[in-house]
């Protein structure tokens, strides 16, 4: 199956098939490489696209843009899969909601602690009733967040046990880790992302075979022209002869060793046409590679790019979680001592909550694009 890239199909399949929260989005705002693809609308054509499709046509699509990955996630796509898509989004909801869980167990603590405090300060008649039953209203809104997203790990990991053959009704977890390098935004230079790519496309590869054989072809169509040449060698014993009368009893035996020329002539008036056609083929091909590399070109500069915002994201998003961390120690504080109001906690806890939810999800788009970028590269 053709590996080829194709930005209205890849939209498409996000929209329309993957469904990815915040695709159609995304693609609103793409922009082509500057040179390339002026006044397309990438996101037009994918709604086109969407009016011709059909199952079948979906089907080959995600065959062509998951299954072939063979690997992505970590190896468990196959040509067999009936349903690779929904294991698709399993894996990838599985992943965001595992580490969901992590951030609410963490807030849920650190809320049970203040929930202690102010038991305690309300015992004493520090604090009113109000605050107390506020924060324990916030702490049971968190454990109810937190078993409905458990609960979406089981179903996850339920249908994936499933997927894989194994047994949904054992105790078996799976948990998705990601083989991620630590990046950077400025971890490799563009240049060598696109060497890398052209080396290992399976695409190019193809193509550049393409036109080896178109040269091939046109060595063949143009030898037709040449004279042939042939040396021969024979051997030949006969006896008795029996032509004769009487029969001679006695043996002949005949050799020759000689040099051949023949020519076709019709090749002066006929073979002309043969070696146009094999040389446009040839041409045809290189066209065709030039494309691909084009293609290709545009495709890991997209890939590297997001990939780049990903990394940039996760740092933001890494110092929003500290800025939102620090925020709740001063207000915490202040609160303690009688300078800030509940409702500045309660903002505070959930600004924390925020910020290390949208981290966690900055994780998740990192790994999507590292392994996006692998597969436009062709290591996957």
């Amino acid at each position: 199956t053709n590996l080829y890239f194709n930005y209205a199909e890849f939209a498409y399949f996000d929209i329309y098939i993957l469904k990815r929260a915040g695709a159609r989005e995304e693609w609103a705002q793409f922009q082509f490489p500057a040179g390339v693809g002026e006044g397309r609308n990438v996101l037009a054509e994918a709604d086109e696209l969407a009016k011709t499709m059909t199952p079948e046509k979906d089907h080959k699509l995600v065959e062509t843009i998951i299954i072939k990955t063979q690997g992505f996630v970590s190896g468990n796509f196959s040509e067999n899969d009936e349903a690779p898509i929904q294991k698709f989004r399993d894996f990838l909801n599985l992943y965001k909601a595992q580490n969901q869980v992590g951030v609410y167990d963490e807030n849920i603590r650190l809320t049970e602690k203040v929930v202690e405090q102010l038991a305690a300060k309300q015992a004493q008649g520090i604090v009113l009733q109000n605050a107390l039953t506020r924060y324990e209203l916030l702490l049971e809104n968190m454990r109810l967040q937190r078993q409905r997203i458990a609960n979406s790990c089981d179903i996850y990991n339920r249908q994936l046990l499933t997927a894989l053959d194994m047994d949904s009704d054992s105790a078996a977890s799976i948990v998705i880790a990601p083989c991620i390098p630590e990046m950077t935004s400025q971890q490799e230079a563009l240049g060598d992302v696109i060497d890398r790519a052209m080396t290992n496309s399976p695409d190019l590869q193809q193509m550049e075979t393409l036109v080896e054989m178109g040269r091939l072809k046109e060595r063949v169509a143009q030898a037709d022209k040449l004279p042939r040449v042939a040396l021969f060698a024979q051997e030949h014993l006969d006896g008795p002869v029996t032509i004769e009368v009487p029969v001679l009893n006695k043996n002949f035996n005949y050799w020759a060793v000689g040099v051949g020329i023949s020519y076709n002539l019709s090749a002066l008036y006929k073979n002309g046409d043969k070696v146009r056609a094999a040389r446009l083929g040839t041409l045809q091909s290189i066209s065709q590679t030039t494309h691909v590399e084009e293609q290709l070109t545009n495709a890991v500069e997209e890939a590297y790019i997001r990939l780049q915002e990903a990394c940039n994201e996760v740092a933001i998003r890494t110092k929003s979680v500290e800025l939102a961390r620090e925020n709740y120690r001063i207000t915490a504080n202040r609160y303690d001592n009688d300078l800030a109001l509940l409702t500045d906690m309660l903002d505070a806890s959930n600004a924390v909550l925020a910020a290390e939810l949208e981290l966690k999800n900055a994780h998740a788009n990192q790994a999507f694009c590292y392994y996006k970028l692998r597969f436009v590269c062709g290591e996957l």
